[in-house]
């Protein structure tokens, strides 16, 4: 039995399944099974014999997610036509004897826009294999070329990734940002009911009207506490990142408050809670009706963030352990709850994980934000009031662990501490680090 469909129990303990039309977190297939990774071998393999369609074949093969629905391809007589998802785009083309041809369509652009056109230009510099392009419909795609004795599956790989995440990214951007645009090649987004999407959309507001509260920090001056500001401005970020997923422009102005926070490096605090301050009231004056558009489901074929290293997670951790320390001294809390909030959120938002880290880590959620799942009918059931439920999230944990072939760390679930919420969740990321040794 997977873990999603076990641990949530209802109150007489029968097992209730995990809404399966609920979608948390972005896209991470990095991570390829030993039957893909075998296609994969076999492509290389018959490049080097120079049969370049079941090359191709079995490139795409390996490209398919868990599913399986994210990659569709025929082969018609001396020809491979091939259709691959990238979350609101997709990228079609086909491999005769010959050539390699894929195209991704973005828009129509009915105004000849001088800087749409001028930022595209400057966009190809930039791109190693696929180009922007205008046909003579006034279609703007991005599009990418081979022969096929030079379309090796690394070139074909990478090139197809490339295409594929800069059309998903660019085009909302695009019709964002000029006028007379229109999106096209979007008939595959997934819609969610209106009832999640108001859910979802009154749980984003809600967020950020609560961390803007001049008296978030209690009795703490924002002034002074800049710090601890930012912990509690980056949480909510990166919540609504996981656990909303939006598209649009939602996701965009997520991304440049993350690129704000990242290149901040030694920065001015201030300075840098200023931008951060800029970008969250950016996204509340974002219009509801615009907002609750953005709420769909995908499918995607790459992975936009890296996976995860055992030695990049414990150094994160461990640093901001140092800040965390010292407001669990002072007894500030719920600056402790940001702070791991903050890195739970940071992580997913940064890399990709396989199970069980991607499943504990959504577990921190599902107890921290156990109200948001209810009210999606997902019936979690891990607090009481302030208390923790301890035996049921112990219970949780050890399914996770058992679902990954992992009984032996089962163990290190004696060091959790359940006094405060916030002593648990620094004592459930100190347990993270030591599952992932």
């Amino acid at each position: 039995m997977g873990f999603w469909s076990s641990i949530f129990k209802s109150s007489s303990d029968s097992s209730v399944l995990l809404d399966s039309n609920t979608v948390f977190g972005r896209f991470s297939g990095v991570f390829k099974s030993d039957s893909l990774n075998e296609h994969w071998e076999m492509a290389l393999s018959d490049f080097e014999k120079k049969d370049y369609h079941s090359s191709f074949s079995h490139v795409l093969e390996y490209l398919k997610n868990d599913k399986g629905d994210n990659v569709r391809f025929q082969r018609i007589n001396d020809r491979i036509e091939f259709e691959i998802f990238q979350g609101s785009k997709s990228v079609l083309g086909y491999m005769d004897l010959v050539h390699f041809y894929a195209i991704a369509p973005l828009a129509i652009v009915e105004d000849l826009n001088i800087g749409l056109l001028r930022k595209s230009l400057e966009k190809n510099y930039m791109l190693q294999y696929s180009r922007y392009a205008l046909n003579d419909k006034l279609q703007m795609s991005l599009k990418f070329d081979s022969v096929i004795a030079e379309a090796s599956p690394y070139k074909l790989f990478y090139g197809l990734k490339e295409m594929a995440i800069q059309a998903d990214l660019d085009d909302d951007i695009i019709v964002v940002d000029f006028e007379n645009v229109k999106p096209i090649n979007a008939e595959h987004i997934i819609a969610i009911s209106d009832k999640e999407k108001e859910l979802k959309s009154d749980f984003f507001y809600r967020e950020i009207d609560e961390v803007l509260d001049p008296k978030v920090l209690g009795n703490l001056n924002p002034d002074r506490f800049q710090g601890a500001l930012t912990y509690v401005y980056l949480s909510c970020v990166y919540k609504l990142d996981y656990l909303l997923k939006p598209e649009g422009k939602a996701m965009h102005q997520i991304a440049k408050i993350h690129a704000v926070y990242s290149l901040a490096g030694n920065q001015d605090v201030g300075l840098s809670l200023g931008k951060l301050t800029e970008g969250l009231k950016a996204l509340k004056e974002i219009e509801p009706e615009k907002l609750r558009s953005e709420f769909y489901n995908v499918i995607s074929t790459f992975s936009v963030v890296p996976p995860a290293t055992e030695t990049e997670i414990g150094g994160i951790i461990e640093n901001e352990m140092k800040s965390f320390e010292w407001y669990k001294e002072q007894k500030h809390y719920f600056i402790c709850e940001q702070i791991c909030s903050y890195l739970v959120g940071f992580l997913l938002f940064q890399f990709a994980f396989a199970s069980p880290a991607k499943d504990l880590l959504h577990l921190f959620y599902c107890i921290s934000e156990e109200d948001f799942f209810k009210s999606l009918s997902i019936p979690v059931d891990f607090t009481d009031g302030d208390e923790l439920r301890s035996a049921r999230i112990k219970a949780a944990i050890k399914q996770i662990l058992e679902d990954s072939n992992l009984t032996d760390k089962q163990n290190l679930m004696d060091q959790l501490q359940f006094e405060t919420k916030a002593h648990f969740y620094q004592s459930y990321l100190q347990f993270f680090r030591q599952v992932l040794a």
